[in-house]
């Protein structure tokens, strides 16, 4: 089954079993859901998370999953390569101990009058540059991701997880999360994708920041 087919089938199954949506859910231990989130994260070439933090979905998010990527190698004093039109997160200087690039969801969905949803994805490039003794450096992770209606209002397609992560010194790492989302109608709509992590022993190891970007939704 391929990774679309994935995330229909993990809506369907929250629907099965909640109904509706709801913040801090209480369907994250149902077998099948678990089992489905863990086949969208593994075709995505990574592992599913969702359980370890807390998640939380606004009123218009059906099904959501959180998955940690596959580690990379990153070079030495670098921060992770950017896309073109993506610049790594504030305060991602020379001297900075953590840099990171956001992509908040974007691209064209198309909707129709009787399923009017869209399965979109955002995620967290990670790299822990320097820490004292190297190692891994383990802490706190928050991502949130949200789409605006035309009204400028971001409550109901909201996504917001945060959990206990851990990101090896000098390697590239990812967290990212997929989600469902009902929209009125089409249009272009305005999205935002915060991140920010925290080292549990050393303050200084940390980062935080935002990036933008739009989706256009077309009916079909």
């Amino acid at each position: 089954m391929n990774l679309p087919r994935l995330l229909v089938a993990l809506t369907a199954a929250f629907a099965l079993h909640v109904g509706t949506a709801a913040a801090t859910p209480i369907y994250s231990d149902d077998p099948e859901v678990e089992g489905l989130r863990q086949m969208v994260c593994a075709a995505k070439g990574g592992v599913d998370i969702t359980n370890q933090g807390t998640l939380t979905l606004g009123g218009d998010v059906s099904s959501a999953v959180v998955c940690a990527g596959a580690a990379e190698p990153a070079a030495a004093g670098t921060a992770v390569t950017p896309t073109a039109d993506v610049q790594p997160l504030a305060l991602c200087g020379q001297f900075s101990s953590v840099c990171a690039s956001l992509y908040p969801p974007s691209g064209t969905y198309t909707i129709t009058s009787s399923n009017p949803t869209f399965t979109t994805s955002c995620s967290a490039d990670v790299n822990v540059r320097s820490r004292p003794g190297g190692g891994t450096s383990t802490g706190t992770s928050t991502l949130n991701c949200r789409a605006y209606t035309p009204g400028g209002s971001a409550v109901g397609c909201n996504v917001n997880w945060s959990g206990p992560s851990s990101f090896p010194v000098g390697v590239r790492a990812n967290v990212s999360v997929s989600f469902t989302c009902l929209v009125a109608g089409p249009g272009s709509r305005g999205t935002v994708a915060d991140f920010s992590y925290q080292d549990a022993t050393y303050g200084a190891v940390r980062a935080d920041g935002q990036q933008t970007s739009s989706l256009t939704i077309v009916l079909q």
